[in-house]
């Protein structure tokens, strides 16, 4: 049995490791970086899915969406956790400011 074809292999490789560093950089709540990675990952997926796969690739191209979609179910939970914190945080300003103009209104 053949493994995947050379360049379809490093091109799921590289979806992959992208996916990956998406991850690392939600967790650091680098949100600017993950949107710049998506990008790049956009254009590698096109690239993956040009041709049609040969029948031998198709169970290795399979756990490969398998493994991307996990990271991108992670990534999406972070994202998720982090627009609530910041709603939270938002929240928490506005009735701060609220406070504070109903202390100067009644001084």
């Amino acid at each position: 049995m053949r493994v995947f074809q050379q360049p379809v292999k490093a091109l799921f490789e590289t979806f992959i490791d992208l996916s990956k560093d998406m991850l690392r950089h939600a967790l650091d709540g680098e949100w600017e970086k993950v949107s710049a990675i998506e990008v790049k990952r956009q254009a590698v997926m096109q690239q993956c899915f040009a041709e049609p796969a040969i029948a031998e690739d198709r169970e290795k191209i399979a756990a490969a969406i398998h493994e991307v979609l996990q990271l991108n179910q992670k990534i999406s939970d972070l994202g998720e956790q982090s627009q609530q914190s910041l709603i939270n945080s938002l929240q928490t300003h506005k009735q701060s400011k609220q406070a504070c103009q109903a202390y100067l209104d009644n001084s």
